[in-house]
């Protein structure tokens, strides 16, 4: 066999991904949440969104296109709690167009498994997010900070009644 065949029967598969969350106002649909086990040894969740509507005049946030949020657990301390305060907007609640996030003591080990599992029930749920760029503290690097908002539960999921 090639060595590049031996490479790629090695190496871990592609896992998407594609253009990053830019700044802006988007309203983005949920595609997927997932846990990778990089290459480098490096714990990331990635989150896949379709844009359903921008501010942006980015080409890659033209509506009906795939953007990615990629949170990097091993490499930047801040990664936990930028995922955390997705979570609580994506098991907040909207009442009568109003938004509320999740509270912090609410958020339950088994939101955060069923957030990247396969079953997500978050799938497909309608979230606005307002980016700008920052200049990190610590390695004065460019950043993309989102702040959430759920703006629709997910088809047939959320806090709809059941009757």
């Amino acid at each position: 066999m090639a060595n590049w065949k031996k490479k790629v029967k090695t190496s871990n598969a592609s896992q998407g991904g594609g253009p990053y969350v830019g700044p802006g106002k988007h309203l983005l649909r949920l595609d997927l949440v997932k846990e990778i086990d990089s290459q480098n040894n490096e714990d990331l969740v990635v989150a896949e969104f379709i844009v359903e509507s921008t501010d942006s005049e980015e080409s890659d946030h033209k509506v009906g296109t795939r953007v990615s949020r990629l949170w990097n657990m091993t490499q930047h301390q801040s990664a936990p709690g930028n995922y955390k305060a997705f979570l609580l907007a994506a098991f907040g609640t909207v009442e009568d167009g109003e938004f509320e996030a999740l509270d912090e003591d609410d958020l339950t080990d088994d939101m955060i498994n069923a957030a990247s599992s396969a079953d997500n029930p978050l799938n497909d749920a309608l979230f606005f997010c307002a980016a700008h760029t920052i200049i990190t503290k610590k390695n004065k690097k460019e950043f993309t900070k989102c702040r959430w908002e759920l703006k629709e539960y997910p088809s047939g999921g959320g806090d709809e009644d059941d009757d």
